[in-house]
């Protein structure tokens, strides 16, 4: 794993529950420009930064909804997503 994908997990590990964490300050997190951002996660990922938050969020909640009883309300809003129906949404395409 390069060292920008060690360091993008482990930033995104710790904020992702925060809901103010967004595709367009994700690049402050981690010290570099937003364009330097995007184009290595297109490089090494071939996502967007939305594309990526989002994954990572979702597959958390999969996570939370194999080892939980919480509300999938609860889950949604634990994983840093504001709107639950928004959340089954993308949930559901996934």
């Amino acid at each position: 794993m390069s060292d920008f994908l060690q360091k993008l997990n482990e930033v995104t590990e710790s904020c992702y529950r925060d809901e103010a964490l967004k595709a367009t300050n994700l690049h402050e997190h981690l010290r570099m420009s937003r364009s330097a951002l995007h184009y290595k996660l297109k490089k090494h990922l071939d996502k967007s930064t939305a594309e990526f938050l989002t994954d990572f969020r979702i597959t958390k909640a999969k996570e939370l909804l194999l080892k939980s009883t919480e509300s999938i309300k609860v889950i949604a809003f634990q994983v840093g997503f504001r709107d639950p129906n928004y959340f089954s949404r993308v949930f559901k395409k996934q």
